[in-house]
């Protein structure tokens, strides 16, 4: 059982890896941190030789999604993983049903329940596989249908 989502795809040129490799290198702003910023380019993020990763310039959402990749002569692999950052705040968010039954339990001076504790560990799996693998699955799926338009790649090859 995985902590965080992941995706990993494998992609086929249209055209050469030069001119793919250009066409991504055009369309991509320099970012070695990546963090979201008002930009005219499709993605922000790093490119070294044939590997890289980026994240899409979309306020708000772009960020949450990083892309790693690798180029090869005629076909690419790409992985998907939530950024460092949200994985942080995500982490803090499954924290809250503990620390509410931590509360209630101590200070309330509530009697201790088996029940109680059940719901809050239904609370953090449904907050990890249905909150969480819903949000990543919507917002890989848009950053990888910006990179396949951008690259004019076939994805799932």
């Amino acid at each position: 059982m995985k902590l965080w989502p992941t995706k990993e795809r494998h992609f086929r040129f249209a055209d050469s890896k030069a001119h793919t490799l250009e066409r991504l290198k055009r369309r991509t702003e320099y970012s070695e941190w990546l963090t979201s910023n008002h930009t005219e380019k499709s993605f922000r993020g790093v490119i070294e030789d044939n590997h890289f990763k980026l994240i899409t310039s979309e306020i708000g959402f772009g960020a949450f999604c990083v892309m790693e990749g690798t180029i090869n002569e005629t076909t690419g692999t790409i992985k998907v993983t939530i950024h460092n950052v949200f994985k942080g705040f995500l982490s803090l968010f499954m924290l809250f049903p503990i620390a509410g039954f931590i509360m209630v339990t101590f200070f309330d001076k509530q009697e201790f329940s088996w029940i109680m504790l059940l719901v809050v560990l239904l609370q953090i799996v449904i907050i990890r596989f249905a909150i969480i693998e819903l949000v990543f699955r919507r917002l890989s799926k848009r950053s990888l249908k910006s990179l396949r338009d951008v690259l004019d790649v076939e994805l799932g090859v």
